[in-house]
């Protein structure tokens, strides 16, 4: 639903270059269409009629560390909200939906793993409803390249790569209580998704991506 919101505007405003994703998008097309949502968001701020538009925007923050957000044209724009992880019933409740009907047992094994991660955990009921392999297969080879968050992994490790935040990221997954890292290193392994913080320190998001980083790091 959220993502429809925004495909509606760029097809309202770019009908002919409409291919259902963002992804497909030149640049300077993307930057014409974030320039007029600032646009709107500046003229709301004097104008009743267009306060009375409201634009919901889902989008992924793990990109941050390559782009200098401070150039953003959204960049300090909107109020933003966090998609927070599932927790116990939730999983449970989604299980249902799946037609998988987990105990807290099961629910439990695959929190010990990936925590309450909202794709993670949509990503392991797919497999299994789909790929006909068990959750004790899919736990089991979770860090591994044969895994079925192996694309994943691999994406997120090329962005720590890319972003010289290999030796930051070493430092949090090898202690096993909260590390205190620079600022700047903690927003954007933040961003990335692989921390949670811990008044000024932060440590692993989840078990995986201990394994997974330090074994690929």
């Amino acid at each position: 639903m959220l993502s429809t919101v925004l495909y509606l505007c760029i097809y309202r405003l770019y009908p002919e270059s409409f291919f259902y994703s963002t992804s497909n998008f030149s640049n300077t097309l993307l930057q014409d269409f974030l320039l007029w949502l600032r646009t709107r968001h500046e003229n709301a701020k004097n104008n009743q009629i267009w306060r009375k538009l409201a634009f919901i925007l889902a989008y992924s923050t793990d990109g941050y560390p390559l782009f200098q957000l401070n150039l953003s044209s959204l960049y300090n724009v909107g109020n933003p909200q966090e998609l927070r992880e599932f927790n116990t019933e939730e999983i449970q409740n989604l299980s249902l939906r799946h037609g998988l009907n987990w105990q807290i047992i099961q629910v439990e094994s695959l929190k010990q793993i990936i925590g309450g991660h909202p794709f993670l955990v949509r990503l392991a009921m797919y497999h299994i409803i789909h790929e006909e392999v068990t959750l004790e297969e899919i736990l089991s080879k979770a860090a591994t390249n044969e895994g079925i968050y192996n694309n994943y992994l691999g994406r997120l490790l090329k962005i720590i790569r890319d972003s010289h935040l290999t030796e930051s990221l070493k430092k949090v997954i090898h202690s096993f209580t909260p590390v205190e890292l620079d600022p700047i290193e903690t927003f954007q392994l933040y961003s990335i998704g692989l921390v949670t913080k811990k008044d000024n320190k932060v440590e692993p998001r989840c078990q995986l991506y201990r394994e997974y980083f330090t074994t690929f790091l």
